[in-house]
């Protein structure tokens, strides 16, 4: 009596599963259908309803359109641990191909030179300072994206970091070894996530990182690659097609910015100087790179890109844990002595970076500006 109620629960359970999956497999189709042609969309994005910007931003397209650069060059420096394999390269590279309008083509550079013992107690910021390298010398100029993948239990930090792009260089995609372990599942492994945080990553790059009340917030289309719970993906979700990890895809009005995208004009003010984004104005420039800017007077020609990287090192190394706060710093000086006929016009751009958009900068520059003042009047004083 005992076995046969046994065997009528096991057929029982059995039959209620079978609906259960029967269900999910439903669903599972219709998710599936997202990643089609807009015009076959059935309803308004999760980005859309999250109020998120309607189009890509100027950095966004200097990586999607042609010009002014027709070659990308990606830089990726890896702890030798865990350097991508060529599969997981093969899909960065596909993502970015299809999406992006380089037809001088686009090149990977990898390193795998960081090792774990070199990395143990350092910042994430000052390791990507002081080996990013920027593009080639020579052979003309190219967009430049920058991706560090590192562990934060070398730091000996407790939580670790979801793979994230700076809002203050958006060319730079951090990913931390220690949190793609922790999102590790039995039927899903390290390597197909880290795929997926490079191709996540580098969709915020190409502008899809919305905001809903002034904070970033993902697609909430579930199965699209820029949805955050992408990485929280369970082996059921793979195993019924509501998720792919092999092949992360977008959902269609994901995919249609970017395509739109690529027709727009890249905003002449912002180029690649070496590894740094240099957005220019009248007579003052901000040059960017991973948690550290720098405020210069006068034209990005006269940017030296070595010293700006040895300056942002000696900053940053006075200045520990930048990135477990998530802090980004802007530097700045005034040449001086300045001539006289050269001082009205330094004046006039500090004020003008004093209502710069970068509320950073413009703080920096209303500094510099009193400093830049009480020098004038102290050298007629003497």
């Amino acid at each position: 009596m005992t076995r046969r109620r046994a065997r009528t629960g096991r057929r029982w359970w059995a039959a209620a599963w079978t609906l259960v999956c029967s269900g999910l497999v439903a669903v599972g189709g219709c998710a599936a259908t997202r990643d089609t042609p807009p015009s076959q969309a059935a309803r308004p994005s999760g980005t859309q309803r999250a109020g998120a910007r309607t189009a890509v931003d100027g950095v966004a397209r200097l990586y999607l359109s042609r010009a002014p650069y027709a070659r990308l060059h990606v830089e990726i420096d890896a702890v030798r641990t865990l350097v991508p394999k060529p599969r997981e390269l093969a899909i960065f590279e596909r993502f970015l191909r299809r999406y992006c309008d380089k037809p001088e083509g686009i090149t990977i550079a990898l390193d795998d030179r960081l090792s774990e013992g070199a990395l143990a107690g350092e910042d994430p910021a000052l390791v990507a300072l002081r080996h990013m390298d920027g593009p080639p010398q020579g052979g003309g100029e190219s967009a430049y994206l920058y991706v560090l993948i590192f562990d934060s239990r070398l730091e000996s930090r407790p939580v670790p970091d979801p793979p994230r792009v700076l809002r203050s260089c958006p060319t730079a995609i951090l990913i931390d070894r220690a949190w793609l372990l922790a999102h590790r599942k039995p039927t899903i492994g390290q390597r197909a996530l880290l795929a997926v945080a490079l191709v996540h990553g580098a969709g915020e790059v190409l502008g899809l990182w919305p905001e809903a009340n002034g904070r970033p917030a993902g697609c909430a289309d579930r199965g699209c690659v820029m949805d955050r719970a992408i990485f929280d993906v369970s082996p059921l979700d793979v195993t019924l097609g509501r998720a792919s990890l092999d092949e992360p895809r977008l959902c269609a009005p994901c995919r249609a910015r970017l395509l739109a995208g690529r027709a727009g004009k890249a905003p002449g003010n912002l180029r690649f100087v070496g590894p740094a984004l240099v957005r220019s104005a009248q007579g003052y420039y901000v040059a960017s790179l991973p948690f550290y800017s720098w405020l210069g007077i006068g034209q990005p020609k006269d940017l030296a890109v070595d010293e700006l990287l040895a300056n942002a090192v000696a900053y940053m190394e006075q200045r520990p844990g930048y990135h477990a706060r998530g802090v980004s710093y802007v530097d700045g000086a005034v040449p001086w002595p300045l001539a006289p006929e050269r001082r009205k016009a330094v004046a006039a751009a500090l004020r003008r970076a004093a209502r710069d958009p970068d509320r950073a900068v413009a703080r920096l520059a209303r500094l510099l500006e009193r400093k830049l003042r009480a020098r004038i009047e102290s050298a007629r004083g003497g």
